[in-house]
């Protein structure tokens, strides 16, 4: 576990150094696969999409309560402390993991390789952590903490610069919910062009339900 979680650091040190040259090769000001989405971004997704009640009634079927859930994720945003926008924004890879990392052999010796990049974009370092969490590191939160902080250690060595362990843990609920925001108005941008696949529909409904679920922990823990 500690050799995977440097490993991911070493990575987003790496992105990080070189994270304006990664800006300037993204044209896109609203949400896209792989191009960073700030909060001011997902507001306007927000926006846009509940003016749009023929779009949402006809072909997304929203439901009212669903409707409620994407203005209440609104003001959440709208109103989040200035913290949340003060994480380190690097390369993500999204789906970090034991099965999709392996050994290669070079003259200074082995050296970890991650595979599988189709869910990367630009992003705050706590989605991938959360990921992390969520998957090979679900154990006990002991553990957890060990992890994390190691994590901490191994990146801001790189960078030269230190984070809060609390401070990171609480940004990651913010993470979690503004990530599965971006992944709802990514299908409900292919259902502008797709209407006839069902798969979009299936997600746009899971994804507002981990939303709902994400913004009540975040009004609950903070």
């Amino acid at each position: 576990m500690k050799r995977l979680v440097e490993h991911v650091a070493s990575l987003h040190a790496y992105s990080r150094g070189r994270i304006e040259e990664l800006r300037a090769l993204q044209h896109e000001k609203d949400i896209a696969p792989g191009v960073l989405c700030p909060p001011s971004v997902l507001v306007r997704a927000i926006d846009a999409a509940l003016s749009d009640t023929q779009f949402l009634s006809q072909v997304v079927h929203l439901s009212d309560d669903e409707r409620s859930v994407l203005a209440d994720c609104r003001s959440l945003i709208e109103g989040r402390p200035r913290w949340v926008d003060e994480s380190e924004v690097v390369c993500l890879n999204r789906d970090f993991s034991v099965s999709n990392t392996a050994f290669r052999d070079t003259p200074q010796g082995g050296q970890l390789v991650s595979f599988d990049w189709g869910a990367a974009h630009i992003g705050p370092i706590e989605e991938d952590v959360e990921v992390l969490l969520g998957r090979d590191f679900r154990t006990d939160r002991a553990t957890q903490e060990m992890i994390v902080r190691h994590y901490l250690s191994a990146y801001h060595e790189l960078v030269g610069r230190s984070s809060d362990y609390d401070v990171l843990m609480a940004r990651i609920r913010w993470a979690r919910l503004m990530v599965t925001l971006r992944y709802t108005f990514e299908h409900m941008n292919s259902l502008h062009w797709m209407r006839w696949q069902s798969r979009s529909l299936h997600f746009i409904h899971f994804f507002i339900g981990l939303a709902k679920s994400n913004a009540v922990e975040i009004r609950t823990r903070g």
